[in-house]
């Protein structure tokens, strides 16, 4: 977090140590982050890049890209953004449906931009100062192309807990990767709850359980095969 001295307004700010094998993935992040603007996306204002930068570790998120290491004859990339309420989002039974709908919603505005974010997950949806749901950190995204015909996928992207299958396998991959990652967030809060449940869940036969989610929509959107995952646009229409 800092405060811009110009406007009085605190930011928050990622900083990117730049990896000279990462360098295309880093400027990738700014660029597709960049061109996402919309209210349900945490909002990006600038990115510069710095060398030799001194950071006030006790300020640094525990999410930040920053290392304690030297940062002498090293270049950063910094991400100026929307600075996102403290308060963490807790889905409960009034709220879950609601909040559901507006990650859905933001997920839209990203594919429908030909953009694949592939680590859709609790720690990068984020509630704005007005209390709605954003999604943020484009630093696994890709781009796909306009008509979403798979892409060759790498398996370092990511997090395991939520990642698809065919991501994990190294295969080709598509916008139903955050399809994959958005059903298992929503369903599932720890990954031990996963295990114990998830082959329970494929297996269950009816049309709902825990008295919130149809059964049927999430075979449908943790089905192995990417292409029985319904889209953003399926899932509005349910």
């Amino acid at each position: 977090m800092c405060t811009d001295r110009c406007d009085n307004i605190k930011y928050a700010i990622k900083i990117i140590k730049i990896a000279a094998h990462q360098a295309e993935k880093e400027l990738r992040e700014v660029t597709i982050f960049s061109s996402l603007q919309n209210h349900r996306i945490v909002k990006f204002y600038q990115a510069w890049v710095e060398s030799n930068i001194c950071v006030n570790y006790e300020e640094c998120s525990s999410s930040s890209s920053y290392s304690e290491e030297s940062s002498m004859d090293s270049k950063y990339i910094l991400i100026q953004m929307e600075l996102c309420a403290s308060k963490s989002i807790i889905f409960d039974a009034d709220k879950s449906l609601r909040f559901f709908e507006e990650i859905v919603l933001g997920l839209k505005y990203i594919h429908d931009a030909c953009v694949i974010h592939r680590d859709i997950k609790p720690g990068n949806i984020f509630m704005g100062q007005d209390n709605s749901i954003m999604i943020g950190d484009f630093g696994q995204s890709c781009l796909c192309p306009s008509n979403f015909s798979p892409i060759n996928g790498t398996p370092d992207q990511g997090t395991p807990f939520y990642t698809a299958p065919e991501l994990l396998a190294n295969k080709s991959i598509s916008v139903k990767v955050d399809i994959y990652s958005l059903e298992l967030f929503n369903t599932f809060k720890t990954a031990s709850e996963k295990i114990d449940k998830f082959e329970s869940y494929q297996k269950t036969e009816g049309s709902e359980f825990d008295g919130k989610w149809s059964i049927s929509l999430f075979k449908l959107m943790t089905a192995d095969d990417p292409q029985q995952r319904p889209s953003v646009d399926d899932i509005l229409v349910l």
